[in-house]
């Protein structure tokens, strides 16, 4: 005895005498599996990573290397300055913070890259003037960072 049964909107069809046995999960349209949406996510995961990867000075010169460029530019920031004024302090009253890039110029030399040139420029960003108490005269703290700027030909 072979009769039909409709499961769900879709007219799937199966045996009443294979019930037991058959189990049938249809999911609904536009709904995606746990694993559709796992694979969706690791994907976005990976296209983050690269992104992420691509705007960081090895990424850049993984670029520009894989466009054949002959010359690749990198400016980094070294260290940031910071003039505080104050009435009572005259002489330590500016603070210097470095940054330490981890072996950056070895990763961009390990892709072909050769350190051509380098320079390094102080960027003033602003300046802090005030005068002195009990005494005449003022007290300026200047503002800034130092930039890097690296240049990089292509080796052979």
């Amino acid at each position: 005895m072979a009769h039909v049964n409709r499961l769900g909107y879709l007219g799937v069809l199966r045996s009443l005498e294979q019930t037991d046995q058959l189990v049938v999960k249809v999911p609904r349209f536009n709904q995606k599996t746990e694993e559709q949406k796992q694979e969706e996510l690791r994907a976005k995961a990976e296209q983050e990573a690269r992104a992420k990867y691509l705007a960081s000075p090895v990424g850049k010169a993984e670029a520009a290397y894989e466009a054949g460029q002959m010359f690749f530019q990198l400016t980094i920031n070294i260290s940031a300055i910071e003039g505080r004024s104050s009435d009572w302090n005259y002489s330590q009253s500016t603070r210097t913070r470095r940054f330490n890039a981890v072996d950056t110029l070895g990763q961009i030399e390990e892709m072909g890259w050769h350190l051509e040139h380098v320079g390094y420029v102080f960027v003033e960003t602003g300046e802090i003037a005030r005068s002195k108490a009990l005494s005449s005269g003022s007290v300026t703290r200047t503002q800034g960072y130092v930039e890097g700027i690296y240049l990089f030909r292509r080796s052979g």
